[in-house]
């Protein structure tokens, strides 16, 4: 038995967050999709005037409206890796601007869509706020908060959504909450919003507050997820320990796109990982080159684990080294996505 008194006692250890989860193999329910679509069309409706975006990713003349719902979709998202095929992102396309050079060459691929920061979302609603319209800001949070609700029912979007709505409710029934904290900047109105969060989602924040302990509970995340690819540990000659797995699995992406954030990736990683992460790179006959690109699995919910958390890993190192996703992805998420593909053609 384990002794109670060295069991962690934290507040974040009482909600479970579940495994990360693209938004790809499972569909959207129907409900889910009528209250995106009734969110968007009475965003569509506000004037553009009224409502300014400067963003290139929006076609001219779109209402910041708009861009709060995309904002919210991306940010709530355990990872932000769509299956267009699913149909989540296509209310979104009549107000995007054409992207050539960074969308995927097939129009099947997954979507890698960048989450935004969250003061990106903030300054938004700032913007209005300084401007003196009030009710436009409050008119942002409404389709924020609309947006969030909608993607709560969906498990992954759950955690991440039940975070936006703790900062963001409130100032629906108290418009004057951030009113202190606005003269002083968005870096301390989003102080404010933070500490509206409850301290059991308070880790749905790392990415934006912490992105190297993000970087490792997502190596852990993934970790865990390829447990039932690494044989039995009972048998040495079978068994891959699942953090030499991950590991080997992170060097695959870091050496397919960006090869020398390995020290400032790895130096977040354990001793005994970064020095393993560096020697897989650096030895072209390393053994755990062999499970590159990636194990895979018959299981499709093993299947589907393994490339949420992958892909979720990706864009947590992307985050701390301060590199764009590459638009037609990570190795490795790429391959799991196809292996699933596989799968369900059979």
């Amino acid at each position: 038995p384990i002794p109670a008194e060295i069991l962690p006692t934290g507040a974040d250890y009482l909600t479970d967050y579940g495994p990360p989860l693209a938004l790809t193999g499972k569909p959207v329910s129907g409900a889910l999709t009528y209250r995106l679509r009734s969110v968007l069309t009475e965003a569509a409706q506000a004037p553009p005037h009224d409502y300014p975006l400067g963003w290139n990713r929006f076609l001219h003349g779109t209402p910041s409206t708009i861009a709060a719902t995309w904002s919210t979709l991306l940010w709530c998202a355990s990872v932000p890796l769509f299956d267009p095929e699913l149909g989540l992102i296509h209310h979104w396309e009549p107000h995007l601007a054409p992207q050539p050079t960074t969308e995927p060459a097939n129009a099947t691929d997954l979507r890698w869509l960048t989450p935004p920061p969250l003061h990106t979302i903030i300054g938004l609603y700032a913007e209005r706020l300084r401007a003196g319209r009030g009710d436009a800001a409050a008119q942002l949070i409404r389709c924020m908060v609309m947006t969030a609700q909608a993607l709560r029912d969906d498990p992954r979007f759950r955690v991440r959504a039940s975070a936006l709505l703790s900062m963001i409710e409130p100032l629906q029934s108290n418009p004057a909450l951030d009113h202190r904290a606005l003269p002083y900047g968005d870096q301390v109105l989003e102080r404010e919003w933070r500490s509206r969060c409850p301290a059991p989602l308070f880790a749905t924040l790392f990415a934006d507050s912490a992105p190297g302990e993000r970087l490792q509970l997502a190596f852990y995340d993934l970790a865990t997820a390829l447990q039932p690819l690494c044989g039995d540990p009972h048998d040495p000659a079978t068994h891959t320990e699942p953090r030499h797995a991950a590991t080997a699995l992170l060097a695959a992406d870091l050496a397919g796109y960006r090869p020398d954030l390995a020290t400032p990736v790895g130096r977040w990683l354990d001793p005994e990982l970064r020095t393993l992460l560096t020697d897989i790179l650096g030895d072209d006959h390393h053994p755990l080159r062999g499970l590159w690109p990636s194990p895979t699995s018959d299981d499709p919910d093993t299947t589907l684990h393994v490339l949420g958390a992958t892909a979720a890993l990706g864009f947590a190192w992307c985050r701390l080294a301060g590199v764009p996703v590459p638009p037609n992805g990570l190795t490795t998420a790429n391959h799991q996505a196809a292996h699933l593909t596989s799968l369900q053609d059979t």
